[in-house]
């Protein structure tokens, strides 16, 4: 790293450290990393009543005016069931050249291919973000049923069928988008003068905020 990436490396961390005391401030820079795609984050869920379940995500969008985030799932995987069942979930952000660390819990609700014609603004979210994928990702929705177990090596490939239809204007019925709303945001920044912390959390219209221990 040159002397001027690091400069404004240290920059940018400093200016994350003044962010994170507001919710505004935190939309901000998931509205700035969204820019340099992709954003990969840690979504978590329940499992029954006792076992939590984490893996990976990409936010594929976020509104800071209403502070949602959305992200896409195969309808037909565990994970769906897990947020329908406990819609409150936490989402971990890792930002390493900001040195900041976001957690958010949002209230989660899926858009289906069933229910998009419900609503206009739902059904061009859900056509929009299929619109971004590429044609290898899309495949990803042609496959078999995720999580299931292989039973011969060529049931865990997309058939051929759907390798020629990785132009589709037309999402799959099993394409679903996650839209979580953040009730509350935990914000960490590492500095090395000293960490600071911020809990924010939506009542109603409004939020109250908290400088709280690191």
């Amino acid at each position: 790293m040159t002397q001027r990436q690091h400069g404004k490396t240290r920059q940018m961390s400093r200016n994350s450290g003044q962010l994170i005391m507001s919710p505004a401030g935190v939309g901000l820079i998931i509205q700035r990393q969204l820019l340099h795609p992709p954003l990969f984050a840690a979504l978590s869920s329940l499992q029954g009543k006792y076992i939590a379940r984490v893996r990976m995500v990409v936010v594929r969008g976020f509104d800071i005016r209403t502070m949602t985030l959305q992200t896409s799932a195969d309808s037909r995987s565990a994970k769906m069931a897990q947020l329908q069942a406990h819609r409150k979930s936490e989402l971990c952000l890792w930002l390493p050249e900001l040195a900041t660390q976001l957690r958010l819990l949002a209230s989660w609700r899926a858009i289906t291919q069933e229910g998009a014609g419900h609503s206009n603004q739902d059904f061009i979210t859900w056509h929009k973000l299929w619109q971004g994928y590429s044609g290898k990702s899309r495949n990803l929705f042609t496959g078999p049923h995720p999580g299931r177990p292989v039973a011969m090596r060529r049931h865990a490939l997309p058939n051929a069928a759907a390798t020629e239809n990785t132009d589709i204007n037309d999402p799959p019925a099993n394409f679903a988008v996650l839209v979580g709303r953040i009730e509350s945001i935990d914000a960490l920044y590492l500095a090395q003068e000293g960490h600071q912390r911020y809990r924010h959390r939506r009542i109603a219209d409004r939020w109250e905020t908290l400088k709280i221990n690191a």
